[in-house]
């Protein structure tokens, strides 16, 4: 009975860490220099260095125009990514179905700001949306509490 029990909380243990995981291989509090060899490996390039940030490039990927890679205060680890497309050649959907492919349907539709919202638990959420510099922009980050009474307001 406790080996069922550990193969289940292992189980979702498991599945917690592959929902916190998204595009280009990158992870909540993963190690920056893990996650430098990760997107080096996928033929990004860093492009700039901040004391906040790193920004990256890929050639091998023409639609992205950065990758935004927030460190925690610390500056150990990843906070935050955001990837940013040219809309004319990945469009809101196609960025919705690249994510879908990683973590699944997603769960809001706001309709009045036109964003998609992952809810990844853990104060963890995606967002698509095109902003006014016409990109696509996959945005990895903390939950917004905006959504919090979502379904409470709308349905």
């Amino acid at each position: 009975m406790n080996k069922i029990a550990l193969i289940v909380l292992f189980s979702i243990f498991c599945l917690s860490l592959v929902a916190q995981t998204g595009i280009y291989g990158l992870s909540y509090g993963q190690s920056m220099e893990d996650a430098e060899k990760t997107l080096k490996a996928a033929g990004f390039t860093v492009s700039e260095r901040h004391t906040d940030n790193i920004i990256y490039t890929a050639e091998k990927i023409p639609s992205l125009k950065k990758l935004i890679v927030n460190k925690t205060s610390e500056g150990n680890n990843v906070y935050s990514w955001f990837a940013y497309y040219d809309t004319n050649a990945l469009d809101e959907d196609a960025a919705v179905e690249m994510v879908e492919n990683i973590n699944g349907s997603y769960d809001i539709y706001d309709d009045y700001d036109y964003v998609y919202v992952w809810d990844i638990g853990n104060d963890k959420a995606i967002y698509v949306f095109e902003n006014y510099e016409d990109e696509t922009v996959i945005e990895y980050s903390i939950w917004d509490s905006y959504y919090d009474d979502w379904w409470d307001y709308w349905w």
